[in-house]
């Protein structure tokens, strides 16, 4: 029984919850875009190179977002979610917290 039940609870999970995932999402990525623009100012230790090198990660997340939500648009109810919290938050996991602000990895701030 299991193994009919539990597939279709993840799916009615997944899709109860993607509202506000996809708006945590997106959320994130404004504010890593407003985190990043204040890097030269703030944190004059940064490079512009890990700057350029966080924004092009940022901008990765936020296409991939893009194109896994209208791809979720397109299947039915009853097909497996492509856009899933955990494929989100994989998506995020380079991004660390450092001094109270997200940032991406590898950039020093």
């Amino acid at each position: 029984m299991r193994a009919l039940g539990d597939p279709i609870f993840t799916r009615v999970e997944e899709a109860a919850g993607r509202p506000k995932l996809l708006s945590d999402a997106k959320a994130f990525v404004e504010a890593s875009r407003t985190l990043l623009a204040s890097w030269p100012t703030t944190h004059p230790q940064i490079s512009a190179e890990e700057v350029a090198d966080a924004a092009v990660a940022v901008a990765d997340l936020e296409g991939w977002l893009a194109r896994t939500e209208a791809e979720q648009e397109g299947l039915a109810g009853h097909e497996d979610p492509v856009l899933t919290r955990a494929g989100v938050l994989g998506r995020m996991k380079p991004v660390t917290v450092r001094g109270g602000q997200r940032s991406p990895q590898g950039c020093r701030g």
